[in-house]
């Protein structure tokens, strides 16, 4: 028996979807780039940030590539000595308007696995200068000075390089550093990690919603992350430029530097409600011009007054057999608006218990040993509809895939059966 199902994706996926590449939900015109740095309002805290390597977890994001091939690219005024046949190609790091790294590949005969690569460091066409960098098993770390607002930074590399044909070989930079900070604020210690999702050198590019029923690019918005990754679906550590975040009963305006080197808490100005939650409950929403990233604490969500719009959120809950499960909504761009007044306690617009419509697909009468399509819906209590990452075990490790047994499905005519297969998550 066939199955249909949406594409879902792992809880760390889904955690790095919210905090990376965030599944193709951004403003339909792609967000405005900042340039100069406000004065910090009064009362807010200004913290710095340094630039250095990632451990563990902290090394999520995709990397930036290109293909080299026969072809030399424009601006190649020398090439370096090789002992095969050079293949070509340019990286582009850092702002879009930045001049690319010119790049040769010496393969061995032994392959690219064993290559020498040449990356034009100070960008100026001579490739005949640079110090060659050694593949082994086909990687290499390697630092390059890339362009950040008006100055530059040394970030930290992996280059990967892999055969994709017999003259064509695809390379992949994945960053390895990041600029980071432990810092205070509201009483709590927070890991800070600007996050430049849309690889454009800036860390700060606005995300806005775009307004309900109008379609959103596929950027993904820029981060600050505030905690290490954990089990899905605590959001709470996942700030959305230009973010607000929620902490220690205090509503706060967070700003990245366009270049990453500091961060900004500044205390929301204007008047707060609540919404009623379960406990542990996490959102994200759009508010005031912000990207709320909020927990909820003794049943209730801190938000600012206003009109809302809810983008993603994450809570827990119960099987029938008493096993506790977390699940996570995808984001939403086109949620619908909803007000919350000043001093009020309004319940969230969403949540727990779920509602799965299934549709079978069958043309005309079912025949014995025929395929059966289905698919399902699924809508919470509030009646939207919501596409449900894969449900996971509180304690299942990151690695397992935590999902729960296939459903067997079971179609039968009086006491004839006709069909039967498993369904898994989806």
């Amino acid at each position: 028996m066939a199955t249909s199902s949406r594409t879902i994706l792992g809880p760390l996926a889904a955690l790095t979807a919210l905090a990376v590449l965030l599944s193709a939900s951004a403003s339909a015109s792609g967000g405005a780039s900042a340039s100069a740095e406000p004065e910090p309002p009064a009362g807010a805290k200004v913290f710095n940030l340094t630039y250095g390597p990632c451990t563990d977890n902290e090394m999520f994001l995709p990397g930036t590539g290109c293909q080299l091939g026969p072809d030399k690219p424009d601006g190649l005024t020398t090439e370096p000595k090789c002992q095969g046949k050079l293949l070509y190609g340019s990286l582009r790091l850092g702002p879009k308007k930045a001049k690319p790294f010119l790049v040769a590949m010496d393969p061995s005969a032994e392959g690219v696995n064993k290559g020498m690569l040449y990356i034009d460091r100070d960008q100026d066409g001579d490739l005949a200068e640079e110090k060659p960098v050694a593949l082994a098993a086909g990687e290499a770390d390697l630092e390059l000075a890339v362009a950040a607002g008006d100055k530059t930074v040394n970030h930290l590399y992996t280059a990967a390089a892999s055969q994709i044909s017999g003259s064509i070989v695809q390379l992949v930079l994945r960053e390895r550093g990041a600029w980071k900070a432990n810092v205070q604020v509201a009483g709590q210690s927070l890991d800070i990690r600007p996050v430049d999702s849309n690889a454009n050198g800036l860390f700060n590019d606005p995300f806005v919603l775009p307004e309900p029923g109008k379609s959103a690019s596929s950027r993904a918005p820029d981060m600050i992350l505030t905690q290490p990754f954990g089990p899905a679906p605590d959001l709470g550590g996942i700030g959305i430029c230009p973010a607000m975040m929620a902490l220690g009963g205090t509503l706060y305006d967070v700003d990245v530097a366009a270049d990453a080197s500091s961060v900004t808490f500044a205390p929301h100005a204007g008047r707060t409600a609540l919404l009623t939650a379960p406990d542990g409950l996490s959102a994200i929403l759009s508010v005031a011009g912000r990207m709320l990233t909020v927990t909820a604490r003794d049943g209730k969500l801190l938000v600012p007054a206003g009109r809302a719009r809810l983008f993603a959120y994450g809570c827990r809950g119960k099987d029938a057999n008493g096993v506790e499960w977390a699940l996570i909504s995808s984001p939403d761009p086109n949620a619908k608006p909803f007000d919350v007044p000043a001093g009020s306690a309004a319940a969230f617009p969403a949540g727990l218990p779920l509602l799965a419509t299934v549709k079978a697909n069958v043309q005309g009468k079912l025949q014995p040993g025929s395929e059966v399509s289905f698919s399902v819906t699924t809508t919470d209590a509030a009646g939207n509809q919501i596409n449900i990452q894969p449900v996971r075990n509180k304690d299942a490790p990151l690695s397992g895939s935590g999902e729960p047994p296939p459903t067997v499905i079971v179609i039968r005519q009086g006491e004839k059966v006709l069909h039967g297969g498993k369904c898994g998550f989806g």
